[in-house]
């Protein structure tokens, strides 16, 4: 009444007819109030990550951040979303509870060796393959050396390899995979040490699309990658062929061919679910970055604090804690929304 105060000055006797109006100004009233919350929604560039699991789909509600490389990256998961771009890889939910255990990644890495040797013999030695019984630091040397074949059968994703351009769709896939496969090797290796340190795992998600472009990153947006993560907080993902630095110091590489610092982004995403960084592990990665930046040369390529080396990780979006499935629970709780999952969707509300 007091929104169409009109209404008060109608003959009680017509009953209908007020009715009629005031289902009319209901009406009306909720189509605004709709546009103005989708507007509001739209001002806020929110994005949602749906996952599926043994107990039905989790959802995850995302505010990209106003940011230059927040922005751009959102119009690119906009582009992504209007697309309905498929997510290229729904397993790569990382050390969640029921999750890929050390056996199941030997065998997908032995599949993917076997499929890409059935295609083009001798290409991968058999010194490649990992025995899930090794310790992680020898996991982690083999998975440096393994990286080198990688690297020679993709090259670049700008200028891929004559053996992944020739070969068919299944060994291709067969070459992407040995390269992710690689990677949770390192991440299921980190985690063993965490738990034997009496640590919490840090559970993370890659989200990434098939068929999405990428584009150069501004010299606005290098000036944002830093060391730290945080929980719940949205990062670019790596997007390239090769290895970032940090990536290449945190795993002591000094065997790797291809150091690439991140020059594009794309609407692939790495979303965080694991620790804070602390200062103290924060200093830690300064020492230690400082150590294999001057034992391995890298100052002869790239310059310690140049951005354009782009070490670290680039934050373009936060988790709202008070949206989605996620409401009212704490970061433990959060992570055993996990369990057992795989990716099912993410795009722009």
């Amino acid at each position: 009444q007091q929104d169409c105060p009109s209404l008060l000055r109608l003959p009680t006797t017509a009953p209908a007819i007020m009715g009629q109006l005031a289902s009319a100004f209901d009406a009306d009233v909720c189509k605004k109030r709709r546009a103005s919350m989708l507007t509001a929604l739209q001002g806020e560039r929110l994005a949602q990550l749906t996952i599926a699991t043994p107990d039905g789909d989790r959802e995850f509600v995302y505010r990209a951040r106003s940011t230059p490389a927040g922005r751009r990256w959102f119009d690119e998961l906009r582009l992504v979303s209007q697309a309905q771009l498929q997510i290229k890889d729904p397993w790569r939910v990382y050390n969640a509870p029921d999750g890929l255990t050390t056996a199941k990644l030997a065998q997908r890495f032995r599949d993917c060796v076997s499929t890409i040797n059935g295609h083009a013999p001798g290409t991968l030695p058999e010194d490649v393959l990992v025995d899930e019984s090794m310790p992680p630091d020898q996991i982690q040397e083999r998975m440096n050396y393994a990286h080198t074949y990688f690297e020679t059968m993709m090259h670049s994703a700008d200028n891929p390899a004559q053996l992944y351009v020739d070969a068919p769709d299944n060994v291709r896939s067969a070459i992407e995979q040995y390269n992710l496969v690689i990677h949770a090797f390192e991440d299921d290796a980190r985690q063993k040490e965490r738990v034997a340190n009496g640590e919490n795992i840090d559970v993370r998600t890659v989200v990434t699309f098939l068929g999405r472009r990428r584009v150069p990153l501004l010299v606005a947006e290098l000036q944002d990658f830093a060391l730290p993560r945080m929980f719940g907080v949205a990062y670019l993902n790596y997007c390239m062929v090769g290895k970032h630095l940090l990536e290449a110091c945190d795993d002591n590489d000094d065997v790797t061919g291809v150091l690439r610092p991140q020059t594009h982004m794309s609407a692939d995403t790495s979303l965080w679910f694991g620790h804070n960084s602390t200062a103290k592990e924060l200093s830690d990665i300064e020492a230690k970055l400082n150590e294999w930046w001057d034992r391995e040369d890298i100052g002869s390529q790239f310059g310690r604090t140049d951005p354009s080396s782009a070490v670290g990780y680039l934050p373009v979006a936060d988790l709202c804690f008070d949206r989605g499935d996620v409401l009212g629970k704490g970061d433990a709780d959060i992570r055993e929304l996990f369990r057992g999952a795989t990716l099912k969707g993410f795009a722009c509300l």
